[in-house]
């Protein structure tokens, strides 16, 4: 209980809103990485404006690779038939990056991640 209570000294609103914040901002770089490369996020398909119900074109699909979470916690995701394939293709490129996550695209960061951390990640992603 006692190392609960020195953990919220440690773990206070500004700490807390700086991690989230951070995690937002990756989530919006990769997101340009993304579409810099011709992959457009899932949302932006979705969130087209739909006529009498329908939308114009044909119906949103879930692209190649996206990214998908709030805050802190984020996800990598790959579709298709290649998904595996292509999520373990990424998480060895990560670790050849020397960034770690998780082989499923998990992406947990911690009080410790800084700007440089994510700018590092995202021109992993981008090279």
């Amino acid at each position: 209980m006692a190392a609960g209570v020195v953990g919220l000294d440690v773990l206070g609103e500004e700490v807390l809103g700086g991690l989230n914040a951070l995690g937002e901002r990756m989530k919006g770089l990769v997101e340009g990485v993304l579409r810099k490369h011709g992959v457009t996020a899932a949302e932006e398909e979705a969130s087209k404006p739909a006529v009498n119900g329908h939308r114009n074109g044909p119906p949103p699909q879930t692209p190649k690779m996206y990214i998908t979470g709030l805050s802190s916690l984020l996800h990598i995701h790959f579709s298709g038939p290649d998904q595996e394939l292509l999520q373990a293709l990424f998480f060895h490129h990560m670790l050849e990056e020397n960034i770690y996550i998780a082989a499923r695209g998990f992406i947990a960061l911690s009080i410790e991640i800084r700007l440089r951390h994510v700018e590092h990640f995202v021109a992993a992603l981008d090279g």
